[in-house]
């Protein structure tokens, strides 16, 4: 008999909005640091039950939603592990970039 030995390491940590804005088709586009499946919601919500973002077929680093001008939206993510993060953005009128 061969005894074999291994490291198991656990991801225990949430993913990241790297970056967020308006891209040249008038969309929010999101990014974040690793793998996800995004969603959204115009008030506070539980992942599970925002909007889809699309770009989550399965998952995807970057993610759009309908660009609304001033609005808050509310954004959760989740990675393969369920390791979930939630933020919110505020866009502005003619932003490019926030």
């Amino acid at each position: 008999s061969v005894d074999k030995q291994f490291t198991v390491t656990r991801d225990t940590t949430s993913p990241r909005l790297v970056r967020a804005y308006k891209d040249s088709a008038g969309t929010l586009l999101i990014a974040t640091n690793e793998l996800t499946s995004c969603q959204y919601s115009f008030t506070q919500f539980v992942y599970g039950k925002g909007t889809p973002m699309t770009g989550n077929d399965p998952v995807s680093n970057e993610h759009k939603a309908l660009w609304m001008p001033e609005t808050t939206y509310f954004l959760s993510c989740a990675d393969r592990f369920g390791n979930i993060f939630g933020t919110s953005i505020k866009t502005t009128q003619e932003a490019t970039a926030i």
